[in-house]
């Protein structure tokens, strides 16, 4: 099993190295953002998806869910973008 698991632990990396390398085109950006609802792990942020699917957590005041947003991308992450809304 300690074989398996090395391998598996390897690949793991190498697909959040290329996530995170394909999303710094993000970076600084600004993207349309569907609402999705209050992010998962902080309550203070909304989450939402780009047209390109990508998962937006970002911090805003009174959305509902449904509302496309522009939002800049402020970091990038291997597997979501964190970012504010345009007013």
């Amino acid at each position: 099993m300690e074989v398996k698991e090395e391998r598996l632990q390897r690949l793991n990396e190498k697909v959040a190295y290329y996530a995170n390398l394909n999303n710094q085109k993000y970076l600084n950006q600004t993207v349309e953002v569907l609402v999705d609802g209050i992010s998962k792990r902080n309550s203070h942020a909304y989450s939402g998806y780009t047209p390109d699917n990508k998962l937006v957590n970002f911090t805003a005041d009174n959305l509902n869910i449904g509302d496309l947003v522009l939002v800049k991308i402020t970091k990038v992450m291997s597997f979501s973008l964190n970012g504010e809304v345009v007013l």
